[in-house]
C-alpha cells in the first residue's frame, strides 16, 4: 500500500514540477511541494516500518519543513 502511495505522490510531484518548468507558471509550485511532502511522509513511514530509524527521522523532518514552506508560499 505504501509503495503504491509512493508511486502516486512521485507521479504527482513530477507532473507538477514539469508543468512549472515547461510553462514558467509558478502558481502550481506549492501543490508540487505538498505532493513532495506527502511523498517524503510515505517514505518516512515505510522506513520506520523497515527499521531504518535515522532515515525515517530525516524524511519526517523534510516533510515538516516542506509543509511549512508550502504554507508560507500560499
Amino acid at each position: 500500500m505504501l509503495f503504491i502511495l509512493r508511486l502516486i505522490f512521485a507521479g504527482i510531484t513530477a507532473t507538477f514540477s514539469l508543468w512549472v518548468l515547461i510553462t514558467d507558471n509558478n502558481q502550481l509550485m506549492p501543490w508540487a511541494f505538498i505532493a513532495m511532502a506527502m511523498l517524503f511522509l510515505t517514505i518516512a513511514i515505510d522506513d520506520y516500518i523497515k527499521g531504518y530509524k535515522k532515515t525515517s527521522i530525516l524524511f519526517l523532518a523534510a516533510f515538516v519543513y516542506i509543509i511549512f514552506t508550502s504554507i508560507y508560499i500560499f
